[in-house]
């Protein structure tokens, strides 16, 4: 299923349920660091790391935790 078809399914599915869906750009969301907001460098296959605040998760975790992040902000 194409990203824009997934878009509409989750859309519909919230407005069923009476939950509201935000959009938010994945665009850069896997190379920021969640917790401190600076750039991650790799630390091996699909894994990211940021020294100064210890962080080293998955590329897909970093991603989840920034897009939820930015969806709470636009929320409020």
């Amino acid at each position: 299923m194409g990203y824009r078809r997934i878009d509409k399914w989750v859309e519909l599915q919230g407005q069923k349920r009476g939950v509201p869906t935000i959009p938010v750009s994945p665009r850069g969301t896997s190379s920021r660091c969640p917790a401190c907001h600076s750039k991650l460098k790799e630390a091996g296959h699909r894994r990211l790391r940021r020294v100064r605040c210890g962080l080293e998760e998955d590329r897909d975790v970093i991603a989840k935790l920034n897009i939820r992040e930015e969806g709470l902000l636009l929320f409020t």
